[in-house]
């Protein structure tokens, strides 16, 4: 009973100090929330970290390139293209790393070829270091954010690098309202170098060279002019000897080349006409006489045929086998004077009226001066005359002339060598 009674003392104990703890408490509760609302605690900002500087890119001043460090030259300079964006110059830091540093890129140029807003770069690339660098050219273009090479230039396949390109300028030069890049390459060999031409343009759809045929050599003079005066430039070039063993007797020339269309907007620069140079060999001499008559020049035939008559040994060596410059024998010039004659024969009787006694007076010198060395052009020279007294057909007398000449064959040839770079007569061309 006592302890039942205790239980329930301690009990009422316990109750009363509980709803004493809650009202205590919750007084100070609401103190404090009336403490909170009536006093406002300034806000403390928490600071935000400070922004870093954005670091600035280390421009090189000079650029030691290690090719081992790439599989070709061409990846290194797009690798350094990209790397460094912002440098307009740092085409020209590159160095190579060969022992000897040296400068690879020899010139740049920026221009937009291809109207996109974006400037290309071309540049020259050379080295005398022929282990390392072989002259090349290249047009960049960049796609995106990244350089890429779009265009190469032709590369040189002589076995002696020679120099960088060269650039020349961009402009259009046949009218179709595109530019191009032209530049010029040379490429040596152990005596002689050719010179090659290319102009690039974009066509819209790639990169395309219009001049994949000019090359030549020893040349000393090329020129863009319109000849035609039909607004398009024509491509004039000098040159055409090579110094070398088994080139034969040569001598420089012009070539002209014009831009021709092959289909819509697209074409290419062809060969259209070849002068030699003059010269006062008799054998030169005679293949000029030999084109005036195909272009039917009279004046300039007989001038010509009448030169070398006039002065039979220009040219002309007294070795049996012809010298180191001439190569022209007293074999060779029986026959090349005979067939002079009969290019002034050919211009007699073309006139009106034809002049016989000319014809006649010249087939009579021939014979005694050169009928020689088994030669085939003195029976010739007499069948054009005969023919032309039987049918008054100059065609018909000039046909019987060049058949008789086939039938001899090799013993016609003017020269008893050719040299691999001699201008050459074909003998069914000896009737113009």
């Amino acid at each position: 009973m006592n302890l039942l009674k205790n239980y329930q003392t301690n009990l009422k104990y316990i109750l009363i100090v509980t709803i004493l703890a809650v009202i205590v408490g919750g007084g100070i509760l609401g103190y404090y929330r009336w403490i909170k609302e009536e006093i406002k605690m300034p806000e403390v900002e928490t600071p935000e970290p400070e922004a870093k500087a954005p670091e600035e890119e280390i421009i090189p001043e000079k650029i030691i390139v290690d090719l081992e460090k790439f599989n070709t030259i061409e990846d290194a300079i797009v690798y350094y293209l990209n790397q460094y964006p912002t440098d307009p110059n740092v085409l020209q830091k590159i160095f190579i790393k060969n022992g000897l540093e040296e400068n690879m890129i020899k010139w740049v140029e920026k221009y937009d070829l291809d109207s996109d807003g974006i400037e290309e770069i071309i540049l020259g690339l050379g080295s005398k270091q022929k282990e390392y660098i072989w002259p090349a050219w290249y047009i960049i273009s960049k796609k995106g954010s990244k350089y890429e090479i779009v265009y190469e230039g032709t590369t040189p396949s002589g076995s002696v690098p020679y120099e960088s390109p060269e650039f020349k300028f961009i402009r259009d030069i046949n009218q179709d309202d595109r530019l191009e890049v032209v530049v010029t390459s040379l490429d040596c060999g152990a005596h002689t170098c050719f010179l090659s031409v290319e102009a690039v343009q974009w066509t819209e759809k790639e990169w395309r060279n219009l001049t994949p045929q000019i090359s030549i050599s020893s040349s000393d003079e090329l020129k863009f002019e319109d000849r035609d005066g039909d607004g398009t430039e024509e491509i004039v070039i000098h040159g055409g000897t090579i110094a070398s063993a088994g080139a034969g007797m040569q001598r420089q020339y012009t070539q002209i080349y014009t831009y021709q269309i092959y289909t819509y907007r697209e074409g290419e620069y062809h060969l259209i006409k070849t002068i030699g140079d003059p010269s006062t060999n008799i054998y030169y001499l005679m293949l000029d006489a030999n084109k005036a008559l195909k272009e039917n020049n009279l004046t300039d035939a007989l001038k010509l045929a009448t030169q070398a008559l006039q002065n039979p040994n220009s040219g002309v060596s007294s070795d049996e086998y012809g010298d180191e410059y001439g190569y022209v024998n007293e074999r060779d010039q029986v026959r090349i004077l005979s067939y002079v004659a009969i290019e002034a024969m050919l211009v007699y009787l073309k006139q009106s009226p034809p002049d016989l006694n000319s014809v006649n007076s010249l087939l009579q010198e021939i014979t005694q001066k050169y009928n020689k060395f088994d030669n085939p052009y003195i029976n010739a020279s007499q069948i054009l005359r005969d023919t032309y007294l039987t049918t008054g057909d100059i065609q018909k007398a000039c046909q019987a002339m060049e058949n008789e000449i086939l039938k001899a064959g090799d013993n016609a040839e003017f020269l008893h060598w050719y040299g691999y770079n001699t201008e050459k007569l074909d003998l069914k061309n000896l009737c113009p």
